[in-house]
């Protein structure tokens, strides 16, 4: 219950008054089927007597009630069609405001892999969970029932017979439901399994081609998803003999009543309406009670559905400006690193990517972060962006901890370009001022000007309005890095991170876009890990990583005189 009333709870409707007038449409139509059973007993007897004028009425009450219970059935499947278009759109919103939300951390540990499943797999199981699964077990419940008191009025002692078989179906399914719902777990898991091998396939395809890979990760597949496959192959085993012991204990005692019911007739103790009536109506309730331990077990399917979509939706959002908030606006920012240790796995023994790290970097700097591979360089900047938290010491800004601002003002402070930087499926305009319409022209002219690609842009038949492919296919990796410079200077923030951003460039087009980002930062921090001597250069200050620790600061001539490592690095 805990499960299905999270699960609700995440959609933000109103369950219950749907489930009402729902309920009441189910227990019209049975009502109707059970209205039609007797009223066919009697057009059976009459039959037997050539009452033909009762044969007609007979016949347009039938015909009255059949319409009533179209009618309510009809609203029926309208009613949950919009509600579980409702349900389902909720389930979605939510999961993309958390997953665009949640700590880039709690992302990165899951995986892409699991995320996809999650939205592709769990999201319909819970969206069924709270809308078909548990209104047909009501349902079912609601026809059991009218067909039970339907049934006690013509025979209470057969009536009963069957109830206890009909409650034995119930508990032998209920006890069966738990071993079901952790193989429906299992087989969720194993589904994020193989759905990570085909995303992680798919994204690196370039690697799979040139490195014909494709028998390795077709053989690595096949041992995901025949993990798989033997839990399905186990569940339709376990499926199989649970429906068959169910028919077993309800059906034996059926096919003892309906003998006993036939003797009743002959015997003159029952009438022919009422045998019509009463095994039409016991078949009814077979088949309903059938369906109610049926759908009980899908139940426990898709309450696993719904239990890792909970679980893996659980952490706490990072909080963002309220609507109402005026945003913290920072145009110069003083960034100081004060004794700050930070590893990606916090486990005592582990060694840390940051030891005691200690930096100041004043406003309008322009820094550079060197170190061999594994030194901590990257760390740095994603720290100050907030994607990691330190695990000792704090990161500030103007005097002000990281910690304080909300995460969308801290990311406002930086216009930040990794190494390997995406582009969007969409536009070239608007994959650099990452708005719906250009407002500011001359600003982004400037911005790939400075990036050196302004030219490239104008060769292009429909310019700024060419829409990159997925991937970015159709440009070169140079190109959509240059691409992914002019976005972060037409952010135009006050501190710039670039995290070895011309290294996919020639020496020609790197020298070009540090002549622009000379323009660009002026009266700006610029903060910039990078390997090459003209990134390197346009720089006042350089801090030397090595082993997650600081191993020097100075300029490029005080380095080279007095610290082995940098002078190791850049001998020249």
């Amino acid at each position: 219950m805990k499960t299905i009333y999270t699960t609700m709870k995440k959609t933000g409707m109103r369950f219950t008054g749907f489930m009402l007038i729902y309920v009441f449409l189910a227990a019209t139509t049975a009502i109707a089927v059970l209205a039609v059973n007797r009223l066919t007993g009697e057009i059976s007897e009459a039959a037997v007597t050539g009452d033909t004028d009762t044969i007609i009425l007979l016949f347009v009450f039938i015909t009255g009630i059949t319409v009533l219970r179209a009618t309510a059935a009809a609203i029926n499947t309208v009613l949950l069609a919009k509600y579980s278009a409702n349900v389902g759109y909720k389930l979605r919103a939510h999961f993309v405001e958390y997953f665009l939300r949640v700590p880039f951390s709690v992302l990165e540990k899951a995986g892409t892999g699991e995320s996809l499943s999650i939205y592709t797999n769990d999201i319909p199981l819970a969206e069924r969970l709270v809308t078909s699964g548990l209104l047909q077990v009501f349902e079912d419940f609601v026809s059991f029932a009218s067909a039970f008191v339907f049934m006690i009025v013509i025979s209470p002692s057969f009536t009963g017979i069957l109830f206890l078989a009909a409650i034995g179906m119930l508990v032998m399914q209920l006890l069966l439901s738990i071993p079901l719902q952790k193989m429906s777990v299992k087989m969720s898991k194993r589904k994020a399994d193989f759905n990570a091998v085909v995303n992680d396939s798919l994204q690196n395809l370039n690697t799979v081609v040139a490195y014909s890979l494709d028998d390795i990760l077709e053989q690595h597949y096949m041992m995901v998803y025949n993990k798989y496959f033997a839990l399905v192959k186990k569940l339709a085993w376990f499926l199989g003999l649970m429906i068959g012991s169910m028919m077993a204990v309800l059906f034996a005692p059926l096919i003892v009543v309906f003998v006993v019911l036939a003797n009743g007739v002959i015997s003159g103790t029952l009438t022919l309406a009422e045998f019509v009536a009463f095994v039409t109506t016991v078949i009814i309730a077979a088949g309903s009670i059938t369906m109610l331990a049926q759908n009980i077990g899908r139940i426990a399917q898709l309450i696993a559905g719904g239990k890792r979509l909970n679980e893996n939706t659980a952490q706490d959002l990072e909080e963002t400006s309220q609507e109402n908030t005026q945003p913290e606006v920072v145009t110069a920012a003083n960034i100081k690193f004060e004794n700050v240790t930070f590893s990606y796995i916090e486990n005592e023994d582990s060694l840390p990517v940051l030891d005691n790290i200690n930096i100041n970097i004043a406003a309008g700097s322009k820094i550079a972060i060197v170190g061999s591979s594994g030194s901590g360089k990257s760390t740095l900047l994603k720290l100050l962006l907030g994607l990691y938290e330190p695990l000792t010491g704090e990161i500030l800004i103007n005097n002000k901890s990281t910690t304080s601002f909300t995460k969308s003002d801290l990311r406002n402070i930086f216009a930040y370009v990794p190494q390997d930087s995406f582009l969007f499926a969409e536009s070239i305009a608007k994959n650099i001022t990452l708005e719906p319409v250009i407002t500011d022209m001359p600003r982004l002219e400037k911005a790939c000007a400075d990036a050196g690609i302004l030219d490239f842009i104008h060769t292009l038949p429909e310019k700024f309005n060419s829409v990159l492919s997925e991937a970015s296919s159709n440009i070169s990796g140079g190109q959509r890095q240059r691409i992914a410079i002019a976005r972060a200077f037409y952010k135009d923030a006050p501190v710039i991170l670039l995290d070895e951003a011309t290294s996919a460039l020639d020496a020609d087009t790197e020298a070009e876009i540090i002549d622009g980002f000379n323009n660009v930062i002026a009266g700006k921090t610029a903060i910039m890990v990078a390997h090459r001597a003209k990134s390197i250069a346009a720089c006042d200050t350089i801090i030397v990583m090595s082993s997650g620790k600081v191993a020097g600061i100075g300029t490029h001539d005080d380095l080279i005189k007095t610290n082995e490592i940098y002078r190791s690095l850049y001998s020249y």
